[in-house]
């Protein structure tokens, strides 16, 4: 689930331009397709519309197609989106993935219009990532390298700062320490959990100016089977931007759609909604 993973966050990074971190997999965003969601996914939906004063003020339609090998491996992706208020199409964004000889993703590609972004993986002889690059326009923008104990990632180092990760007895993360490259410590971040093991909240504690803050807490609802129904997100860092997301799933245990809405007003617009359907093999 390598491919799966890159996808994720390279959605992330064209938007953000910016760098990936370990540290993406517990944010604040929802994470619409989790990893280890069974099947092979071919086509994703999604509608997002915004509302100010009761009326829609935004509103953007969005296609992704899936290409697999004939052995199951991710080969491609594109995304096509549309906006309604005035008909415009943006550039699509195409993923692409190439493989070792023994399976393993060793680059995912990403392009759209004239911005192409690279992410590299290399791997120890257990097949755990030892680092990662990250490549913009053909220019290496940042180096992730990875240390394991006892199976878990336990530091991960950059050329501007490193981490130190530290787990529960259930091997969740609680707290990751960050420091700067001269060694002088610079934030930690704090997860819980409820008992099912879902992140109920993050903080942040700020070792430079001793600034403290919640960046969200999150409630979960499960159904009979145990599968997460729906998520509520409270914004914690003065946003204001509260929203819950509510999932289905088909008797294969596999995503069917998800509804994403603001329940408080926003910055931007009154309220939001997003829905997301898939489609598997």
């Amino acid at each position: 689930m390598k491919a799966l993973k890159c996808v994720l966050s390279m959605a992330i990074l064209i938007i953000a331009v910016g760098g990936c971190s370990k540290d993406s997999a517990i944010s604040k965003d929802p994470v619409i397709v989790e990893e280890n969601n069974p099947g092979k996914l071919i086509e994703v939906k999604s509608w997002y519309q915004s509302y100010t004063n009761g009326s829609i003020s935004t509103s953007k339609k969005e296609w992704e197609y899936w290409k697999y090998d004939n052995s199951g491996k991710l080969l491609s992706s594109k995304t096509y989106e549309t906006y309604s208020y005035d008909n415009s199409s943006g550039y699509p964004i195409t993923k692409v993935f190439t493989y070792d000889t023994d399976g393993t993703v060793n680059h995912c590609n990403i392009e759209q219009g004239a911005s192409k972004f690279t992410k590299k993986y290399y791997y120890n002889m257990d097949k755990s990532i030892s680092s990662e690059e990250d490549w913009i326009n053909s220019r290496l923008m940042d180096t992730h390298t990875f240390t394991y104990k006892e199976g878990k990632i336990s530091e991960i180092h950059t050329d501007n700062w490193f981490a130190i990760y530290k787990y529960d007895a259930k091997s969740l993360p609680v707290t990751i320490d960050y420091f700067r490259s001269d060694k002088k410590p610079w934030v930690t971040h704090t997860y819980t959990y409820d008992d099912r093991g879902s992140l109920t909240k993050k903080s942040y504690h700020s070792l430079e100016t001793g600034a403290r803050m919640v960046y969200y807490t999150a409630a979960y609802e499960y159904d009979n089977k145990g599968r997460v129904s729906k998520k509520t997100f409270r914004d914690g860092i003065g946003l204001d931007f509260d929203y819950e997301v509510v999932s289905q799933y088909n008797d294969k245990d596999q995503l069917l759609s998800q509804k994403i809405r603001t329940i408080s007003n926003a910055v931007y617009s009154d309220w939001m909604y997003i829905t997301y359907d898939y489609t598997y093999q």
